[in-house]
Protein backbone atom coordinates (compact mmCIF):
# COMPACT_ATOMS: atom_id res chain seq x y z
CA UNK A 1 0.00 0.00 0.00
CA UNK A 2 1.07 3.49 -1.08
CA UNK A 3 1.07 6.37 1.06
CA UNK A 4 0.82 9.56 -0.87
CA UNK A 5 0.30 13.07 0.60
CA UNK A 6 -3.09 14.91 -0.56
CA UNK A 7 -0.11 17.52 -2.08
CA UNK A 8 1.00 14.92 -3.95
CA UNK A 9 -2.39 13.65 -5.02
CA UNK A 10 -3.48 16.83 -6.63
CA UNK A 11 -0.11 17.22 -8.89
CA UNK A 12 -0.41 13.67 -10.08
CA UNK A 13 -4.18 14.18 -11.04
CA UNK A 14 -3.04 17.70 -12.73
CA UNK A 15 -0.27 16.17 -15.34
CA UNK A 16 -1.77 13.21 -16.01
CA UNK A 17 -3.87 14.85 -18.17
CA UNK A 18 -3.82 15.42 -21.95
CA UNK A 19 -1.63 18.81 -22.50
CA UNK A 20 -4.25 21.40 -24.21
CA UNK A 21 -7.31 20.22 -23.22
CA UNK A 22 -9.31 23.04 -20.59
CA UNK A 23 -9.05 20.44 -17.68
CA UNK A 24 -5.20 20.60 -18.22
CA UNK A 25 -4.91 24.24 -18.11
CA UNK A 26 -7.88 24.64 -15.15
CA UNK A 27 -7.17 21.78 -13.26
CA UNK A 28 -10.12 22.17 -11.10
CA UNK A 29 -11.79 23.56 -8.10
CA UNK A 30 -10.13 21.45 -5.59
CA UNK A 31 -7.07 22.22 -6.56
CA UNK A 32 -7.55 26.08 -7.08
CA UNK A 33 -9.03 25.52 -3.12
CA UNK A 34 -6.54 23.77 -2.12
CA UNK A 35 -3.61 26.54 -2.79
CA UNK A 36 -6.15 29.35 -2.00
CA UNK A 37 -6.02 27.71 1.78
CA UNK A 38 -2.43 26.91 1.36
CA UNK A 39 -1.16 30.52 0.90
CA UNK A 40 -4.17 32.82 1.80
CA UNK A 41 -3.05 32.71 5.47
CA UNK A 42 0.70 33.37 4.81
CA UNK A 43 -0.18 35.82 2.82
CA UNK A 44 -2.42 37.44 5.98
CA UNK A 45 0.05 36.79 8.56
CA UNK A 46 2.94 38.52 6.38
CA UNK A 47 0.88 42.25 5.88
CA UNK A 48 -0.70 42.36 9.35
CA UNK A 49 1.90 43.72 11.41
CA UNK A 50 2.56 46.95 9.51
CA UNK A 51 1.48 50.09 12.13
CA UNK A 52 1.47 54.09 10.85
CA UNK A 53 2.04 57.21 12.22
CA UNK A 54 0.69 60.21 10.09
CA UNK A 55 1.84 63.77 11.55
CA UNK A 56 -0.64 66.40 9.71
CA UNK A 57 0.43 70.00 9.79
CA UNK A 58 -2.05 72.15 11.33
CA UNK A 59 -0.50 74.97 11.46
CA UNK A 60 -0.06 78.16 9.10
CA UNK A 61 3.72 77.80 8.33
CA UNK A 62 6.49 74.67 7.37
CA UNK A 63 7.17 72.07 9.76
CA UNK A 64 10.18 69.74 10.22
CA UNK A 65 9.30 66.14 11.48
CA UNK A 66 11.68 63.37 12.67
CA UNK A 67 10.16 60.39 13.99
CA UNK A 68 12.13 57.41 14.84
CA UNK A 69 15.24 58.80 12.87
CA UNK A 70 13.69 59.37 9.89
CA UNK A 71 12.78 63.24 8.96
CA UNK A 72 10.52 64.86 6.66
CA UNK A 73 11.28 68.89 6.08
CA UNK A 74 9.49 71.43 5.11
CA UNK A 75 5.45 69.52 5.86
CA UNK A 76 3.56 72.10 3.95
CA UNK A 77 0.49 73.64 6.02
CA UNK A 78 -2.39 71.34 5.38
CA UNK A 79 -0.19 68.61 4.60
CA UNK A 80 1.00 65.38 6.47
CA UNK A 81 3.63 63.08 6.40
CA UNK A 82 3.70 59.28 7.41
CA UNK A 83 5.87 57.09 9.00
CA UNK A 84 5.78 53.18 8.78
CA UNK A 85 7.12 50.20 11.25
CA UNK A 86 6.78 46.54 11.63
CA UNK A 87 4.79 45.24 14.44
CA UNK A 88 4.02 47.27 18.21
CA UNK A 89 5.81 50.71 18.08
CA UNK A 90 6.93 53.72 20.10
CA UNK A 91 7.73 56.30 18.23
CA UNK A 92 9.15 59.01 19.44
CA UNK A 93 8.32 62.22 17.96
CA UNK A 94 10.23 65.62 17.52
CA UNK A 95 7.22 68.22 15.68
CA UNK A 96 9.16 72.19 15.17
CA UNK A 97 8.93 75.04 12.99
CA UNK A 98 11.05 74.97 9.79
CA UNK A 99 13.74 77.35 9.83
CA UNK A 100 13.65 81.02 8.05
CA UNK A 101 10.18 81.78 9.01
CA UNK A 102 10.23 83.96 12.01
CA UNK A 103 8.50 81.51 14.45
CA UNK A 104 10.00 78.98 16.59
CA UNK A 105 8.30 76.44 18.95
CA UNK A 106 8.69 72.29 19.53
CA UNK A 107 7.04 69.61 20.64
CA UNK A 108 7.86 66.27 21.55
CA UNK A 109 5.82 63.35 22.14
CA UNK A 110 6.05 59.61 22.09
CA UNK A 111 3.19 57.60 20.60
CA UNK A 112 2.73 53.70 21.12
CA UNK A 113 1.27 52.63 17.89
CA UNK A 114 -0.13 48.85 17.85
CA UNK A 115 -1.28 46.50 14.93
CA UNK A 116 -4.65 46.29 13.73
CA UNK A 117 -7.14 44.09 15.64
CA UNK A 118 -10.59 43.73 13.86
CA UNK A 119 -13.37 43.75 15.43
CA UNK A 120 -14.61 40.72 17.31
CA UNK A 121 -17.91 39.41 18.93
CA UNK A 122 -19.33 36.36 20.49
CA UNK A 123 -21.80 34.92 22.42
CA UNK A 124 -21.87 32.69 25.03
CA UNK A 125 -23.13 31.27 28.26
CA UNK A 126 -21.77 32.10 31.88
CA UNK A 127 -22.72 30.90 35.24
CA UNK A 128 -23.49 34.55 36.81
CA UNK A 129 -24.90 36.46 33.85
CA UNK A 130 -26.31 33.54 31.90
CA UNK A 131 -26.66 34.21 28.44
CA UNK A 132 -24.46 37.11 27.25
CA UNK A 133 -22.61 38.52 23.96
CA UNK A 134 -20.12 41.00 23.53
CA UNK A 135 -18.31 43.23 20.88
CA UNK A 136 -14.80 44.73 20.61
CA UNK A 137 -14.25 47.30 18.27
CA UNK A 138 -11.99 47.36 15.73
CA UNK A 139 -8.40 48.41 16.82
CA UNK A 140 -4.85 49.75 16.23
CA UNK A 141 -3.32 49.97 12.95
CA UNK A 142 -2.61 53.29 12.69
CA UNK A 143 -2.49 56.78 14.55
CA UNK A 144 -2.82 60.48 13.21
CA UNK A 145 -1.09 63.14 15.32
CA UNK A 146 -2.20 67.05 14.31
CA UNK A 147 -0.08 69.75 14.70
CA UNK A 148 -1.33 73.05 15.58
CA UNK A 149 -0.11 76.24 16.92
CA UNK A 150 -1.33 75.30 20.60
CA UNK A 151 0.52 72.04 20.52
CA UNK A 152 3.95 73.80 20.08
CA UNK A 153 5.58 75.42 22.78
CA UNK A 154 6.62 79.04 21.55
CA UNK A 155 9.98 79.90 21.77
CA UNK A 156 10.82 83.52 21.36
CA UNK A 157 13.43 84.20 19.04
CA UNK A 158 16.57 86.18 20.06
Amino acid sequence: MEVTSVFSKHFKRFFRRPLGTARAIFPGWKTVLFFLFLILPLAVSLGGDKVKLTVTNGTDHYLHVIADGESSLYVSPGRGTTFQSDGPTDFVVNVFYSPGQGISGHATRTIRVVPFQPASSGCGLSGSRGFHCSTEPASGGSVVWEITPDSLQALAEQ
